[in-house]
């Protein structure tokens, strides 16, 4: 006698098969399918206008205080000369957006 233990995979529900998404019935359509879930991940997210306008203000008054021709700016609105000095900063911040490029 086998010592083994049968196992029975249960047969999922329509709405379990409804929540797993679209399913593809060629390669031509999985291709589809593939390209335009890679398209929608691609898109940048914007930030609102009111953030990014205030942190452009805030660079170009430090690049007008302090004659630099080119600054980058935070998320929290603190300014460097170096970008990987703004860089380094931003990941003390736990964010993950990226330093502003701002040029006088």
């Amino acid at each position: 006698m086998s010592n083994e233990t049968k196992e029975t995979i249960p047969t999922p529900t329509e709405e379990e098969l409804k929540a797993t998404g679209p399913v593809a019935h060629s390669p031509q359509e999985a291709k589809e399918m593939l390209a335009k879930e890679k398209a929608k991940k691609q898109k940048p997210k914007a930030k609102p206008d009111n953030e990014a306008g205030a942190l452009h203000a805030v660079g170009r008054a430090a690049c007008k205080r302090h004659g630099l021709p080119v600054v980058w700016v935070t998320a929290d609105g603190q300014c460097f000369k170096q970008e990987n000095d703004a860089r380094n900063h931003g990941k003390s911040l736990g964010l993950s957006a990226e330093p502003l490029k701002i040029e006088a």
